[in-house]
């Protein structure tokens, strides 16, 4: 058998032994150490490949490419040009749009905030509008009840047949002011009612007094045109009946 040659791990002296001691414990003859054998592998060959001989030609190194002659060389050619006019128009459309979606924000927030201060401004002039015609109608009220209650003891003064209250005789004239709004006209109205009241021996401002509904007004009409008519004593002029039913209508809606 082939011997096995290994050098002893403390005096490194080569020592030859039988291959059938692999793995077994022998002693050094020069140190007397005692060691086990070790198993000695063959050296690897590449597979395919020949050993090289000593008459075999020294391989050739590697000689590196010079590349630097490619620096200059487009690999895309004559559509790197395209591609970039592409990308730069692609680029410059985004730009454009998100330009165009700030402008679009910026106006829709501006038009908002207008149109909060222009709504809350247009709530405030409403309101105070609305206020202001509040405080004219009731000023237009107080003038008028007081100029009614000045008529209405003047007219009971002037006529002892005079019948109507005070809160009647606002109603009337303030139906005679809706109807005539120059004050002369309402004026002249009112002293012909109490003209034709004294003529009727006070069945006008009775008839008016006694409206409750719409059905009195038909009524009240007839009793003044029987009374004109003489049925009740001597013929008086006939009151306008037709200015009578518009006052009793107008008047019984500002009660309602």
């Amino acid at each position: 058998m082939a011997d096995i040659t290994f050098s002893c791990t403390v005096c490194q002296k080569p020592l030859a032994v039988d291959e059938s001691l692999v793995g077994r414990d022998v002693a050094c003859p020069a140190c007397n150490h005692v060691m086990t054998v070790p198993r000695v592998r063959a050296p690897l060959a590449v597979k395919g490949r020949t050993a090289a001989t000593g008459s075999a030609r020294p391989a050739t190194p590697p000689v590196s490419e010079n590349l630097s002659g490619l620096a200059g060389v487009d690999a895309f050619g004559e559509d790197r040009g395209q591609l970039v006019r592409r990308r730069r128009r692609w680029m410059l459309a985004g730009q454009i749009l998100a330009a165009a979606g700030m402008l679009a924000t910026l106006v829709a927030v501006i038009y908002a905030g207008y149109r909060f201060f222009d709504a809350r401004e247009t709530r405030k002039h409403q309101t105070a509008e609305a206020f202001l015609r509040q405080e004219q109608a009731q000023e237009l009220r107080r003038r008028q009840r007081n100029e009614a209650r000045r008529l209405n003891a003047a007219a009971r003064h002037k006529q002892g047949v005079w019948s109507l209250t005070d809160e009647v005789c606002y109603r009337l004239w303030h139906v005679l002011n809706a109807c005539h709004p120059v004050p002369q006209e309402a004026q002249a109205r009112f002293d012909f009612w109490v003209t034709c009241d004294a003529e009727t021996h006070g069945l006008f401002s009775e008839c008016y007094a006694a409206l409750r509904s719409p059905a009195d007004i038909e009524p009240a009409c007839q009793r003044l045109a029987g009374f004109a008519l003489g049925l009740q004593g001597a013929p008086v002029r006939l009151p306008p009946l037709a200015e009578f039913r518009e006052l009793a209508r107008l008047s019984l809606t500002e009660t309602e």
